[in-house]
């Protein structure tokens, strides 16, 4: 659809090869997900990354929820910040810009969740 093929344009915009990123993953055994819930307006993939030291949480989602759940942003020079009280203003101030012009944002966010090696059952 074309949500999805927008962001596999951001990604490859960032130089990143979905392609590559997808090839090695084998549902159960090194990557889990949550399909999107109309209740959570959320969809969330656990990938096993030995890099991390434990399973990292890739989630995309409605923006408003996605934003309310962060308390940092990477920003545009790929650095992590936190997400202060002016900045988190800004963003929701965009997402109800871009809401009143009768466009759908989506947000995503990742996560480590060191030391946690095992998907839920």
């Amino acid at each position: 659809n074309k949500t999805e093929i927008g962001l596999l344009g951001i990604c490859k915009l960032f130089g990143h090869d979905y392609k590559s990123f997808r090839h090695g993953l084998v549902e159960k055994e090194n990557f889990f997900r949550f399909d999107f819930s109309s209740t959570t307006k959320r969809m969330t993939s656990l990938i096993k990354d030995p890099s991390q030291n434990g399973l990292v949480a890739y989630v995309k989602g409605a923006s408003e929820i996605i934003a309310g759940r962060c308390n940092r942003y990477v920003s545009k020079s790929g650095e992590i910040l936190p997400l202060d009280g002016q900045q988190r203003e800004l963003i929701d101030a965009i997402i109800e810009d871009m809401a009143s012009q009768g466009n759908r944002t989506i947000s995503l966010a990742y996560n480590v969740l060191s030391g946690q090696t095992e998907f839920p059952h």
